[in-house]
């Protein structure tokens, strides 16, 4: 019997689905970009938890992907954004071009083949990213409403 309780417990941790959104994000950290975009990151993840598959692109999550996202709030920069108004699982459309997802303190899952695919980056770099279509120029933060 414990030897069976074993094996499941094994197969658990194997086989772990993430509990919320902001852990189906973090699943992807490490993966190459061509295995997963920036929207491609966002999209996966989101249906990774809620079993609705959504299929956006960067422009089309700056216009809210169709209705599934709402805005929170934009401003003219990362560098002018009003964190504070960012919850766990915020998705920021940058310039129309790029997403990045806000994973709650001061951190971001972002996908971009400068640095190799997936990985977590503070706001502090983001915001420090200049000369850089896909960081700098108005920023839109949406909201998954389904």
């Amino acid at each position: 019997m414990k030897l069976f309780s074993l094996i499941l417990a094994f197969a658990g941790l194997f086989f772990h689905q993430p509990e919320t959104y902001v852990d189906a994000l973090r699943s992807h950290d490490g993966e190459k970009y061509l295995e997963t975009t920036c929207s491609a990151l966002i999209c996966k993840a989101h249906a990774r938890v809620s079993g609705v598959e959504v299929q956006c692109h960067a422009r089309q999550f700056w216009e809210g992907c169709d209705g599934n996202l709402t805005l929170v709030t934009e401003a003219e920069s990362l560098a002018k954004l009003d964190w504070s108004k960012l919850k766990p699982g915020d998705v920021l459309a940058v310039n129309g071009v790029h997403v990045i997802a806000y994973l709650g303190d001061d951190q971001c899952l972002d996908s971009d083949p400068l640095h190799d695919g997936v990985g977590e980056v503070s706001v502090s770099a983001l915001v420090a990213r200049k000369n850089d279509a896909w960081f700098t120029g108005p920023v839109r933060v949406e909201r998954w409403v389904k």
